[in-house]
């Protein structure tokens, strides 16, 4: 089964281990995003290095986050998306676990039902500054991960019975 491509996101939800990207690799997958943003490509190597460094030290002296947010960043796949300000949106939605499973009132798992972005959005404040982005991405990859697998299991059963 193919691997999904993840954008910057901060844990691989992945069964196979990553093998570290080389320096000189992530410099140059930089520079395709960094152009697209109209960044320059050292100075935004320069702040995600330096954010990985404050994650792996665990703690975050420019702008004082706590040390259980900081998780290093994969910058081997990195995405740029531009986003304009909006109004409309939802919070709040069915809750889901780190699986993006949607989960009944008991708290267990609506086999193959899954929630990501605005949908599952807790900060109400947010939704119109893109606050739903990143977890429609991250929520999104893992639900679509987790669904592909449901899915695979679910043919081997059907010829494994045929």
């Amino acid at each position: 089964m193919p691997r999904a491509r993840t954008a910057a996101s901060s844990r691989s939800h992945s069964a196979s281990p990553r093998r570290p990207v080389p320096p000189a690799t992530v410099r140059y997958r930089i520079r395709r995003p960094a152009g697209r943003m109209g960044v320059d490509p050292e100075v935004l190597t320069g702040t995600l290095e330096r954010y990985n460094a404050s994650a792996r030290a665990g703690r975050d002296e420019a702008f004082g986050r706590s040390a259980d947010t900081l998780v290093p960043l994969d910058l081997g796949r990195l995405y740029a998306i531009e986003t304009w300000p909006g109004i409309a949106g939802t919070t709040g939605g069915p809750r889901h676990d780190e699986r993006a499973r949607v989960l009944r009132p008991d708290g267990q798992p609506i086999p193959g039902l899954y929630a990501a972005g605005v949908v599952s959005l807790a900060w109400g404040h947010l939704i119109e500054h893109g606050g739903g982005l990143t977890d429609a991405m991250v929520f999104g990859r893992i639900a679509g991960t987790h669904a592909a697998h449901r899915a695979a299991r679910a043919a081997t059963s059907l010829a494994a019975g045929a």
